[in-house]
């Protein structure tokens, strides 16, 4: 029964002291209880890890781990570790400085009921200047995949709720995708005939901090790393054989993109699939 199964809540963290308090207690505030709250620390050098400890003596449904030393940096690598950690039927994966609404984990696990369904997705708020302002990265739509690639649409890392048994055997998230890695997992799972909903309801606020990761790239000149989410969807779209008619002027802008960037940066690997897509595609430049 949904309604008293385990939910993992997997959450990585490096050096978010200031936000992690709030973070936290948004997951204690649930209405769902049966949870388990599972922090894999980065090696922080702020005070992360006495926080943690804190919460860990308050419930002890929160469990906190260091990243092993012989695994490398990285926050996908700490969200993947954290679940092979996990023992919930259900995963959420989220992040240390966002928030949950108090019904976040109970209205997704009570839309599991009569679904045939891999997922169950939320939608959320975008916190800017003291207010909640609904987002549209997950409009409604016809043709996911289309419109994950020509509009640009994802869903973010919390947005997901998974059975675990669908995740079991897959591969996570990819340690070598810095920016848009949720949107590069998310879309893997997509062309695997992931079967989803999406929920009309807000049941998060999401926060752009400064610093974040994806602020710092943005502040830096455009290299191969600010595309390589991209090319992971054109790789995921040739290996999983999905049909790209519908689009493929775009797949080959992006490859080519990506085949003059991967060049001039070395990644030899990279440039020679974007070039293997153009030709694939009857395109030549």
């Amino acid at each position: 029964m949904a309604n008293s199964s385990l939910v993992s809540i997997l959450i990585p963290n490096y050096n978010k002291a200031p936000y992690l308090q709030e973070t936290l207690e948004s997951v204690l505030s649930q209405t769902y209880p049966h949870w388990e709250c599972i922090i894999v620390d980065d090696h922080s050098t702020d005070n992360s890890w006495e926080i943690l400890q804190e919460y860990t003596e308050m419930d002890s449904r929160f469990k906190i781990y260091r990243r092993p030393d012989n695994l490398p940096k990285g926050g996908n690598v700490c969200r993947n570790y954290a679940f092979e950690l996990s023992e919930g039927e259900y995963i959420n994966w989220f992040d240390s400085d966002d928030v949950m609404k108090s019904d976040f984990i109970q209205t997704k696990i009570s839309s599991f009921r009569d679904r045939s369904v891999d997922a169950v997705i939320s939608r959320m708020y975008r916190f800017e200047n003291g207010s909640e302002i609904e987002t549209n990265w997950i409009p409604f739509f016809e043709n996911v995949i289309e419109e994950y690639l020509v509009k640009d649409i994802h869903f973010h890392t919390a947005g997901p709720m998974f059975l675990r048994t669908f995740l079991i055997g897959k591969k996570l998230f990819n340690s070598k995708v810095k920016v848009g890695q949720e949107k590069e997992f998310y879309f893997r799972l997509l062309c695997q005939g992931m079967r989803f909903v999406v929920l009309d309801q807000y049941l998060m606020l999401y926060f752009d901090r400064d610093n974040s990761v994806l602020d710092t790239f943005r502040k830096k000149k455009v290299s191969f790393e600010h595309w390589r989410y991209r090319y992971c969807l054109i790789d995921s779209l040739v290996s999983y054989k999905v049909n790209i008619s519908n689009f493929k002027s775009l797949v080959n802008l992006w490859s080519y993109k990506i085949f003059v960037l991967a060049l001039r940066e070395g990644k030899v690997k990279y440039s020679v699939r974007m070039l293997y897509v153009l030709i694939r595609n009857k395109i030549y430049v």
